[in-house]
């Protein structure tokens, strides 16, 4: 295996869980905001706040800007995983391995 399919590999693997991670959190936390906006999950006490539940609000740039910064760490991770793999010889691996 070259170095190149190394490569390949590793950015491959690394934006498929990355990438899945990224996508189930934007959907789970759409839907907490949707719950929340909706039926009102997380109450406040009425004697306090002028709210009787917690209120949520997401924004088209929330939506654009929070997705982009997973992306850049995805990347940054993926590129920290490919140097790294890239340092260990075969050999030594093989050894470390007994």
């Amino acid at each position: 295996m070259t170095a190149l399919d190394l490569r390949s590999v590793i950015r491959k693997q690394g934006f498929f869980i990355g990438g899945s991670g990224l996508a189930a959190g934007i959907v789970l936390g759409l839907g907490v905001v949707a719950g929340q906006q909706t039926f009102g999950w997380i109450r406040l006490p009425t004697d306090i706040y002028a709210f009787s539940h917690l209120p949520m609000i997401i924004t088209l740039r929330d939506v654009i800007v929070i997705p982009a910064i997973g992306i850049l760490c995805i990347f940054s991770a993926t590129q920290v995983a490919i140097h790294r793999a890239l340092k260990i010889h075969a050999r030594d691996a093989i050894q470390t391995e007994k």
